[in-house]
């Protein structure tokens, strides 16, 4: 058997990495002993048929055909995507305007989702691994470097504009920041384009359509977001939406400023 030192959370695919080089070393079954684990590493590490137990929960022993799970424990919860408030913590935290370590209330405040939407966002984003609750003080631990998560776990992401209106002038009470190619001429990376980009929450979209100008005409385009939109320091959205937003662009030019401007964040 091995048990975790000093408290350590190894994830899943390191336990069974580890458990297979004692196995091997030592010429026998090596057993992983941890207690606290999820349920969705618990049921990870069936998947990789990786020996575990967890003191009075659990007992998986594939080599002895046996399972025990104690009577009455909940289903582990799945996840087939990030949803909005799981990115937008994770891309305020690429960002630099979250701190690697967050409580529920810090990530209320600074999403503006509520409690339940903040719990339900950090168990997708441990579910996904990128990064582990800390036991006992309900705080949220992000993993490793932003930028080598970034390079991880941007697949998962999605574009968070929903769709493209255009405004014959700027809405009054409603909080926006510059976005699409406008954002990347702040950045001394493009010229600024003949029309205004600016990105909006969702719901802050039911103002708008007093607005409203036919798209190729109109002086301004709205991008109605699926999560409130992160402003810089420069007015502008944050570097990590803004890739999101415009990798599909046909634009080579746009396409290099993108990756000129993550070149520029390491």
């Amino acid at each position: 058997m091995a048990l975790v030192k000093d408290g350590a959370r190894p994830t899943p695919a390191a336990i069974s990495r580890n458990m297979g080089q004692i196995a091997q070393a030592a010429g026998a079954d090596a057993v992983y002993v941890g207690e606290g684990m999820a349920g969705y590493d618990r049921q990870r590490l069936v998947g990789k048929r990786t020996p575990f137990i967890v003191p009075g929960r659990q007992l998986y022993l594939p080599f002895l055909a046996a399972a025990f799970t104690e009577r009455g424990t909940k289903k582990p919860r799945v996840f087939d995507a990030l949803g909005n408030a799981a990115q937008l913590l994770f891309v305020r935290w690429l960002s630099g305007l979250l701190p690697g370590v967050v409580g529920i209330g810090e990530a209320v405040a600074h999403s503006g989702y509520t409690k339940q939407s903040v719990i339900r966002a950090f168990d997708e984003l441990e579910f996904f691994a990128i990064g582990r609750r800390r036991p006992g003080d309900h705080h949220f631990a992000f993993s490793g470097a932003p930028l080598a998560a970034w390079e991880e776990h941007r697949d998962r992401l999605k574009n968070p504009c929903r769709r493209r209106v255009g405004l014959a002038a700027m809405p009054a009470g409603v909080e926006t920041a510059i976005a699409g190619t406008e954002a990347l001429s702040l950045r001394g990376m493009l010229a600024p384009p003949a029309q205004r980009e600016i990105a909006v929450f969702h719901t802050d979209g039911a103002r708008l359509p007093t607005l409203a100008a036919p798209l190729a005409e109109a002086p301004i385009i709205a991008e109605l977001w699926g999560y409130r939109p992160t402003l810089m320091p420069d007015g502008g959205i944050d570097p990590f939406s803004l890739w999101l937003t415009l990798a599909d662009s046909p634009d080579e030019r746009v396409q290099g400023c993108l990756e000129e401007m993550l070149g520029a964040a390491r």
